[in-house]
């Protein structure tokens, strides 16, 4: 009864500092296209020395840098990274 309170906090703390998977990091990062990517077709990208296939909305050249917007299963959203 005395250690609930207690557990409580440290369960909220270990939630709260949860890292991302490997997976998870890669959302938001630069990829750079290896294979063009059309609205009709599936390319693939590079992002942190691993290839993806890839997809997005618009059509994106072979070696044009991209962010990385979500996965979905084995295949991430992609589109063209803008500096800000």
């Amino acid at each position: 009864v005395l250690l609930m309170p207690l557990s409580k906090k440290v369960y909220k703390k270990i939630k709260k500092d949860k890292v991302k998977t490997n997976i998870d990091r890669i959302v938001g990062m630069k990829g750079i296209v290896t294979e063009n990517i059309t609205k009709d077709n599936i390319g693939e990208v590079k992002v942190d020395g691993k290839k993806w296939s890839a997809y997005s909305d618009t059509n994106i050249s072979k070696d044009e840098i991209v962010k990385v917007l979500s996965i979905s299963s084995t295949k991430i959203k992609v589109e063209k990274w803008e500096e800000k």
